[in-house]
């Protein structure tokens, strides 16, 4: 089975320019190109993605003072002022990593998805006027790792956790990242299936998982930071 088979059929929904503000937290809003999934379910916004989005613009904006200071959501804290390379992972239409882009004037994102995905993410990316610091990438998961992201410090992933015959493939991508550094990482998910708990059940025999406070909704949507027993 090739890897683009695990792209799900979707018929196509609203399509076209929208602006996604998170509550007022971004001013201007985020500009992105919807195509309604027409390349995948990349092509549109998912709740996990605005919950991600939302958590990153309010942990990484500076305080009044113009200092950030850990975030005690999570067990382990985050010190979010260390984090300067950041990779999010089936980024869709680079919801997440253009929101931390328009939030900070010192993080590098790379906004990494299927090629089907990829000129969506460089139209979004380009729309933002992030073109010096954030840069759109083929990853698929399971396969080997670019050099080009050893120095990343910080993952984000927003609703990965959704196609069971992907999640080994996901869980390997994790572990490779983690190997040689310890990069925590930043997981939206909403619930959907009974399946989807193999999956949290597997990256266990690797990971902590830690389950934060921060938003919960109708929809289900859950935060989580993953942190690799490696380091620990």
């Amino acid at each position: 089975m090739e890897y683009s088979d695990l792209i799900p059929e979707r018929e196509a929904e609203t399509t076209g320019l929208t602006a996604v503000d998170f509550g007022g937290l971004l001013t201007p809003g985020l500009q992105l190109m919807l195509d309604g999934g027409k390349t995948g379910c990349g092509g549109k916004l998912w709740p996990a993605g605005e919950l991600l989005g939302k958590y990153v613009i309010t942990h990484f904006n500076p305080s009044d003072k113009g200092v950030n200071t850990p975030s005690q959501d999570f067990e382990t804290a985050l010190d979010f002022s260390q984090f300067k390379h950041v990779l999010e992972l089936g980024s869709g239409t680079g919801l997440c990593g253009l929101a931390l882009g328009l939030a900070t004037t010192d993080v590098e994102c790379y906004i990494t998805d299927q090629q089907p995905m990829l000129e969506l993410i460089k139209a979004n990316i380009t729309l933002n006027g992030l073109d010096k610091r954030a840069f759109a990438r083929v990853l698929n998961w399971g396969e080997e790792l670019s050099s080009e992201y050893d120095d990343i410090d910080l993952v984000l992933a927003a609703d990965c956790v959704y196609l069971e015959a992907a999640f080994p493939l996901l869980e390997k991508t994790l572990i490779d990242i983690t190997n040689k550094r310890n990069v925590p990482i930043l997981m939206a998910y909403k619930k959907r299936r009974k399946a989807d708990k193999r999956f949290f059940k597997s990256i266990r025999k690797h990971f902590i998982v830690q389950e934060s406070g921060y938003e919960y909704d109708e929809n289900q949507v859950y935060l989580f930071l993953l942190t690799r027993k490696l380091w620990v």
